[in-house]
């Protein structure tokens, strides 16, 4: 039973992550409101068409280039087994700006992240008991974090930086970024962007599983994924599947162990009328029940709760802001190497 636990604790904090819980306008609770109808596949190759392209960002051969977004949000989770519980939660908020020079792009970001996550031994190989708290700080040289972190009973200061072009390369590749400010290539799109599916695809995809698609294009385009409670089953039958050690390919249907009593996920992508980014956000909400078979025929069954609640949302925001002052040249932060732990 450990076994689940971790991978439901691990499944949580992969979701959550990606999926924080709002705040106060209709963005920040993980929507962006619209007119949302169910377009046909040659309006959705149109509305993809135009998410492709280095518009996304704006003209950036001009030479005073800048583009900034805003992002945060924050997430609850709750797990519980017979009379053990885990609970974690998290909140986020950040900004970035890059700018064009004589030299290249360069980066300026700022923000704040906390983290706490709490569960008894029975539920995971060791009892946790996390709190953390950070800053987090970036140039186009490097990555800085300054965290606080208390752990069973003990806390601790983290200050450490680590270079930013490795870790960006890892994401864009290694052409992407140099070790000073990021650098543009001559006869490519400094800043493409592309979704990277199909309309074909996409539907293909919704109907596996069973996601709605909801189109606006009265100002722009407003692009929504909609998941239907057969996506959360289909989602978590998965899960089942995985957990209880069934070959990959195996007929499995778990379904009439999970009950589901809220599910709710939205995914939004928005792009104005000259095809510049907009805006992205998510929304979940589920709460669901897992009756787990008995081990053996001595054991009892065990009945799962999980309820998970969160937002997220990013949107284009040109901000004024600068870092501490003296940070890159701040001796109290140990340098790492992207792959390190902290």
């Amino acid at each position: 039973m450990k076994k689940f636990l971790t991978l439901a604790a691990a499944l949580i904090l992969s979701v959550v992550f990606t999926v924080f819980a709002g705040c106060s306008t209709a963005l920040e609770k993980g929507k962006i409101e619209g007119d949302y109808k169910e377009p046909t596949q040659e309006e959705l190759e149109t509305a993809l068409r135009s998410l492709e392209g280095s518009t996304m960002f704006g003209d950036t051969e001009q030479a005073d280039w800048e583009f900034g977004i805003k992002l945060g949000g924050n997430f609850d989770a709750n797990v519980t087994m017979g009379e053990s519980e885990l609970t974690a939660s998290g909140n986020l908020s950040f900004q970035e700006k890059v700018s064009k020079g004589e030299e290249g792009l360069s980066m300026l970001g700022k923000g704040e992240l906390s983290l706490k996550v709490k569960a008894p031994a029975e539920m995971t190989d060791e009892a946790i008991d996390l709190d953390v708290s950070a800053d987090i700080y970036n140039d186009s040289s490097y990555v800085y974090l300054n965290a606080q972190v208390k752990s069973d009973g003990k806390t601790e200061e983290v200050k450490v930086k680590t270079a930013f072009a490795p870790l960006f390369d890892g994401v864009f590749g290694a052409e992407a970024a140099d070790t000073g400010a990021l650098a543009l290539t001559d006869g490519e799109e400094s800043a493409s962007a592309t979704i990277g599916i199909s309309a074909e695809e996409l539907l293909a995809f919704a109907a596996k599983w069973k996601v709605n698609i909801g189109l606006d294009t009265s100002d722009g385009v407003k692009l929504r994924l909609s998941a239907s409670e057969e996506t959360f089953t289909k989602i978590l039958n998965a899960v089942l599947q995985k957990i209880m050690g069934v070959t990959a390919g195996t007929p499995f249907d778990a379904s009439d162990l999970i009950t589901l009593s809220e599910s709710t996920f939205e995914l939004y992508l928005q792009a104005d009328k000259d095809g510049r980014f907009a805006a992205a956000a998510a929304n979940v909400s589920l709460q669901c029940s897992i009756g787990l078979p008995a081990a053996n025929e001595t054991a009892e069954g065990t009945k799962v709760n999980v309820d998970i609640g969160g937002a997220f949302y990013v949107e284009t925001k040109l901000s004024d802001f600068s870092l501490p002052e003296g940070i890159a040249d701040d001796p109290s932060y140990t340098q790492q190497t992207p792959n390190q732990p902290f």
